[in-house]
């Protein structure tokens, strides 16, 4: 009699479980509900863990909602947008792609009725990922983000629908979003700065309270540096990173430390013809701009060794 009760308990629950992910598709994200940030009067960011993918921001423009990334979930990306427009009262106007990493653009489907931003830098980028056979590699993905296979379940992808070169405007009076092409993080990083209430939205450039990525084949350091540079002049209240929450101008500036620091001594080590275990042993002492106990990525060698090889003396 005992069993038979447990049974039907576990039953039960069992299906509960099943009927709340049917009923709430959030819940397959890793997550109930989102981690929103009211980073300015028209401007709110999603701040996601690294699980659930890049962060998400909405600009809320006189003439309608500007997203900027989709992270990897659609049901991320379906959720903040209807939220968005009810707390606003106004249609979205457009999707726009900070660069082409997976984390930032497996949501696109939440917004496949409106035009998708992207510079004219990232079309080799967007051929060459979604000619990927993203199953067939998963468990590779996995390991960097766990949720990966999740994700991709629901994941439909398409080439952005308008391409843009050095600067586009969107918006109209004082109220405009301005994109620029960046560079640094991959070749095809681009910023926004919406000037009427003082945001940058700066992708992957700035990743707050995480090792930072800097192993992509199209990235350059010296670029990132120079835009860091450049956004220290610039006047701006916010970053709104791709990963971690809201920054600084001070932050800002302890992150393009850290790749100062990061280029002059991959320098070094190339004029010497360092070996690869001392390669390791000297990046990994700079000094960090990021929590000291966390957790050194699986990727983050193979990421200072690409960016050795890359190193040119001059």
């Amino acid at each position: 009699m005992k069993k038979c009760i447990l049974l039907i308990i576990l039953s039960t629950f069992t299906f509960s479980v099943f009927a709340q992910a049917e009923m709430n598709p959030m819940a397959r994200t890793g997550i109930t509900e989102l981690n929103l940030v009211q980073v300015s009067e028209s401007v709110v960011m999603v701040h996601n863990h690294k699980d659930q993918g890049s962060n998400m921001i909405c600009v809320a423009l006189d003439d309608g909602l500007v997203f900027w990334d989709c992270s990897l979930f659609t049901e991320i990306g379906k959720e903040f947008r209807s939220e968005m427009e009810k707390k606003y009262q106004r249609k979205t106007l457009a999707l726009v792609q900070s660069h082409v990493h997976s984390d930032h653009f497996f949501g696109m489907d939440a917004f496949k009725d409106v035009p998708y931003i992207a510079t004219v830098k990232a079309k080799r980028n967007f051929n060459a990922q979604l000619a990927i056979d993203f199953e067939k590699y998963k468990e590779g993905y996995k390991s960097v983000f766990p949720l990966f296979d999740k994700a991709l379940e629901s994941a439909k992808f398409r080439m952005p629908s308008f391409w843009f070169d050095g600067e586009l405007e969107l918006g109209s009076g004082d109220s405009k979003l301005i994109l620029r092409n960046a560079g640094g993080h991959s070749e095809c990083s681009i910023y926004a700065y919406f000037e009427k209430e003082k945001i940058l939205l700066v992708g992957d450039e700035i990743q707050v309270d995480y090792y930072p990525y800097f192993g992509d084949q199209g990235g350059d350091l010296n670029k990132w540096i120079s835009i860091l540079k450049k956004w220290e002049t610039m006047e701006f209240d916010y970053a709104c990173p791709g990963h971690g929450l809201i920054a600084n101008k001070a932050y800002l500036t302890k992150t393009r430390v850290f790749f100062d620091s990061l280029n002059a001594k991959l320098t070094d080590l190339k004029k010497k013809n360092a070996s690869e275990e001392e390669l390791y042993k000297s990046i990994n002492a700079i000094e960090k701009y990021w929590p000291e106990d966390q957790a050194l990525p699986v990727w983050y060698n193979s990421a200072i060794k690409r960016a050795y090889i890359k190193t040119i003396i001059n």
